[in-house]
């Protein structure tokens, strides 16, 4: 799977982020998410153009220790009905999620290194 960035706004209230998904490099994906409820504990992005009927994730930051943070996602989704229905089950699914998740996880750790 492929990622690109189209827009990326600074996390704020009313922010957007907008990327390309490439499945198997030959189905693109056009995906655009608004934030809302944006605070130290966590963030919110919906869905307003996408695959999805409907997509609302909730991003939660837990703090376990000075050093460690925890981060909870819910997501929350529909997909639409008749072929475009299968169309998401079979592209994105559980593996297109899956592996937007793997990226994020890696990436989020990688920026979160502690500087040498």
């Amino acid at each position: 799977m492929g990622l690109q960035l189209i827009i990326n706004q600074p996390l704020a209230e009313g922010s957007v982020v907008a990327f390309r998904l490439w499945l198997v490099y030959l189905f693109p994906i056009e995906w655009t998410a608004v934030h809302s409820q944006v605070t130290t504990n966590g963030f919110v992005d919906e869905q307003a153009i996408g695959p999805m009927k409907i997509w609302r994730h909730q991003h939660s930051f837990v703090a376990i220790s000075e050093q460690q943070t925890q981060v909870v996602d819910e997501i929350q989704y529909e997909h639409h009905t008749g072929w475009r229905k299968l169309w998401t089950k079979v592209l994105f699914g559980r593996l297109g999620l899956g592996a937007l998740f793997f990226y994020r996880a890696m990436a989020t750790r990688h920026a979160c290194r502690p500087s040498k």
